[in-house]
């Protein structure tokens, strides 16, 4: 999980090198991200978007690296085998598309390559999953 999380930091370092050639610190960056009209009004959306360009980048930015810091704080997993047993759903963390194969790591995983014949744990055939997001 290592090389996963490595990879984690490499983006946020990214992220952090873009936010220091933009210079806009994080307070202006969410006070101009909060006072953005509503997009029901694209007109007034779009002209605002053109005024404030770079702080809106900035903020976004700012949001991406807090999402990912939180996700190099959780236990992430990839799965071996064809199902996992778990007794939550598949989350896609923070940071990684869904077909990468990575996902937040509930308190019960199993993984196996043969289902039980009884199981009160929600099962997911990452096969049939990998099919599906390719």
């Amino acid at each position: 999980m290592e090389i996963i999380k490595q990879q984690l930091a490499e983006k946020i370092a990214k992220m952090e090198s873009e936010l220091s050639e933009i210079s806009i610190d994080r307070a202006t960056a969410k006070k101009v991200s909060d006072a953005q009209p509503k997009l029901k009004n694209l007109v007034e959306w779009l002209k605002y978007y053109e005024a404030n360009e770079a702080e809106l980048e900035a903020a976004n930015l700012y949001r991406q690296i807090d999402m990912f810091q939180e996700t190099m704080q959780i236990e992430l997993a990839t799965v071996r085998t064809r199902y996992l047993l778990t007794d939550a759903g598949l989350q896609s963390p923070a940071g990684f598309d869904i077909d990468s194969g990575v996902w937040v790591k509930n308190s019960v995983w199993i993984e196996t390559d043969r289902l039980p014949r009884h199981s009160n744990l929600q099962c997911y055939d990452m096969h049939e999953i990998a099919a599906k997001y390719a």
